[in-house]
Protein backbone atom coordinates (compact mmCIF):
# COMPACT_ATOMS: atom_id res chain seq x y z
CA UNK A 1 0.00 0.00 0.00
CA UNK A 2 1.15 3.48 -0.63
CA UNK A 3 2.01 5.93 2.36
CA UNK A 4 1.64 9.68 2.29
CA UNK A 5 5.46 9.53 3.37
CA UNK A 6 5.84 7.79 -0.30
CA UNK A 7 3.36 9.77 -2.31
CA UNK A 8 2.85 13.36 -1.55
CA UNK A 9 -0.81 14.65 -2.94
CA UNK A 10 1.66 17.73 -4.58
CA UNK A 11 3.43 14.77 -6.38
CA UNK A 12 -0.33 12.74 -6.83
CA UNK A 13 -1.76 15.90 -8.21
CA UNK A 14 1.20 16.34 -10.65
CA UNK A 15 0.99 12.65 -11.92
CA UNK A 16 -2.82 13.34 -12.18
CA UNK A 17 -2.78 16.50 -14.81
CA UNK A 18 -0.36 14.36 -16.65
CA UNK A 19 -2.35 11.32 -16.91
CA UNK A 20 -5.39 14.37 -18.55
CA UNK A 21 -2.72 15.69 -20.94
CA UNK A 22 -1.24 12.08 -22.15
CA UNK A 23 -4.71 10.51 -22.55
CA UNK A 24 -7.17 13.13 -22.67
CA UNK A 25 -9.41 10.58 -21.32
CA UNK A 26 -8.70 10.89 -16.86
CA UNK A 27 -7.51 8.89 -14.49
CA UNK A 28 -9.94 5.25 -14.22
CA UNK A 29 -11.22 4.27 -11.23
CA UNK A 30 -9.35 0.85 -10.91
CA UNK A 31 -6.24 3.30 -9.58
CA UNK A 32 -7.95 4.36 -6.91
CA UNK A 33 -8.72 0.93 -5.96
CA UNK A 34 -5.22 -0.04 -6.47
CA UNK A 35 -4.11 2.72 -4.95
CA UNK A 36 -5.54 2.07 -1.59
CA UNK A 37 -6.47 4.62 1.28
CA UNK A 38 -4.38 7.05 0.52
CA UNK A 39 -4.95 7.50 -3.14
CA UNK A 40 -8.83 7.57 -2.36
CA UNK A 41 -8.23 10.13 0.59
CA UNK A 42 -6.45 12.33 -2.49
CA UNK A 43 -9.31 11.95 -4.91
CA UNK A 44 -11.73 12.34 -2.17
CA UNK A 45 -9.95 15.78 -1.26
CA UNK A 46 -9.60 17.07 -4.91
CA UNK A 47 -12.87 16.55 -5.30
CA UNK A 48 -13.79 18.43 -2.18
CA UNK A 49 -11.85 21.07 -3.08
CA UNK A 50 -13.36 21.43 -6.69
CA UNK A 51 -10.14 20.60 -8.96
CA UNK A 52 -11.26 16.73 -9.41
CA UNK A 53 -14.56 15.78 -10.87
CA UNK A 54 -15.61 11.96 -11.23
CA UNK A 55 -17.42 10.94 -13.91
CA UNK A 56 -19.42 7.34 -14.56
CA UNK A 57 -18.96 6.20 -18.54
CA UNK A 58 -21.87 3.64 -17.19
CA UNK A 59 -21.60 -0.21 -16.95
CA UNK A 60 -18.96 -1.95 -15.31
CA UNK A 61 -15.82 -4.29 -15.96
CA UNK A 62 -16.71 -6.12 -12.67
CA UNK A 63 -15.75 -3.68 -10.22
CA UNK A 64 -17.75 -0.41 -10.01
CA UNK A 65 -14.73 1.68 -10.15
CA UNK A 66 -13.68 0.35 -13.81
CA UNK A 67 -15.93 2.61 -15.80
CA UNK A 68 -15.52 5.88 -13.21
CA UNK A 69 -13.06 8.45 -14.30
CA UNK A 70 -11.47 11.29 -12.85
CA UNK A 71 -10.78 14.26 -14.56
CA UNK A 72 -9.70 18.21 -13.68
CA UNK A 73 -12.64 20.29 -13.15
CA UNK A 74 -11.11 23.02 -15.96
CA UNK A 75 -10.25 21.64 -19.62
CA UNK A 76 -11.69 19.26 -22.07
CA UNK A 77 -14.02 16.64 -20.59
CA UNK A 78 -14.43 13.29 -23.08
CA UNK A 79 -17.42 11.77 -21.31
CA UNK A 80 -19.45 14.86 -20.91
CA UNK A 81 -19.73 14.23 -25.42
CA UNK A 82 -22.66 12.77 -26.57
CA UNK A 83 -20.73 10.72 -28.26
CA UNK A 84 -18.21 9.86 -26.21
CA UNK A 85 -16.07 6.79 -27.87
CA UNK A 86 -15.73 9.06 -31.20
CA UNK A 87 -14.77 11.88 -28.84
CA UNK A 88 -12.27 9.56 -26.86
CA UNK A 89 -10.30 8.73 -30.17
CA UNK A 90 -11.05 12.25 -31.21
CA UNK A 91 -8.71 13.63 -28.20
CA UNK A 92 -6.05 10.66 -28.68
CA UNK A 93 -5.43 11.50 -32.27
CA UNK A 94 -5.46 15.50 -31.23
CA UNK A 95 -2.71 14.33 -28.62
CA UNK A 96 -1.07 11.84 -30.87
CA UNK A 97 -0.81 15.03 -33.74
CA UNK A 98 0.29 17.94 -30.61
CA UNK A 99 3.06 15.53 -30.42
CA UNK A 100 4.43 15.02 -33.69
CA UNK A 101 1.92 16.12 -36.36
CA UNK A 102 3.97 14.29 -39.03
CA UNK A 103 4.18 10.75 -37.26
CA UNK A 104 1.31 8.52 -38.69
CA UNK A 105 -1.28 7.78 -35.99
CA UNK A 106 -1.39 4.32 -34.89
CA UNK A 107 -4.87 4.17 -33.74
CA UNK A 108 -6.87 1.75 -32.27
CA UNK A 109 -5.98 -1.65 -34.47
CA UNK A 110 -8.65 -3.79 -33.69
CA UNK A 111 -11.06 -1.15 -34.45
CA UNK A 112 -9.27 -0.10 -37.37
CA UNK A 113 -8.92 3.26 -36.57
CA UNK A 114 -5.79 5.08 -38.04
CA UNK A 115 -4.92 8.28 -39.59
CA UNK A 116 -6.99 7.20 -42.79
CA UNK A 117 -9.76 7.41 -40.55
CA UNK A 118 -9.23 10.90 -40.04
CA UNK A 119 -7.84 11.98 -43.37
CA UNK A 120 -9.79 10.12 -46.35
CA UNK A 121 -13.53 9.43 -45.78
CA UNK A 122 -15.57 7.85 -43.50
CA UNK A 123 -17.23 8.86 -40.01
CA UNK A 124 -14.30 10.46 -38.06
CA UNK A 125 -13.12 12.44 -40.72
CA UNK A 126 -16.17 14.18 -41.26
CA UNK A 127 -16.73 14.20 -37.05
CA UNK A 128 -13.47 15.15 -36.08
CA UNK A 129 -13.36 19.22 -37.70
CA UNK A 130 -16.50 19.89 -36.19
CA UNK A 131 -15.22 18.19 -32.73
CA UNK A 132 -11.90 19.96 -33.33
CA UNK A 133 -14.11 23.36 -33.75
CA UNK A 134 -16.32 22.83 -30.96
CA UNK A 135 -14.26 21.72 -28.54
CA UNK A 136 -10.61 23.84 -28.84
CA UNK A 137 -10.99 26.40 -26.50
CA UNK A 138 -10.94 23.51 -23.67
CA UNK A 139 -8.53 21.40 -25.17
CA UNK A 140 -6.47 24.45 -24.93
CA UNK A 141 -7.24 24.64 -21.22
CA UNK A 142 -6.50 21.50 -20.75
CA UNK A 143 -3.19 21.42 -22.33
CA UNK A 144 -2.67 24.19 -20.12
CA UNK A 145 -3.43 23.08 -16.75
CA UNK A 146 -0.47 23.43 -14.41
CA UNK A 147 0.72 20.43 -12.74
CA UNK A 148 1.50 22.29 -9.46
CA UNK A 149 -0.90 21.80 -6.80
CA UNK A 150 -2.64 25.06 -5.70
CA UNK A 151 -1.80 24.92 -2.02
Amino acid sequence: MITKEEYTKEEFYKNFIGMQKLSGQGTSGIVKVQGGPVIEEYLNELIEEELVIMMDAGGSLGHPESNRFYLPSKGYNVWQEKNSMASLECVRYYLAKLEDPNKPYKGDPFLGINDESFEQGGYLSEFYPEWLKRNKESLDEMMNLSEVYPV
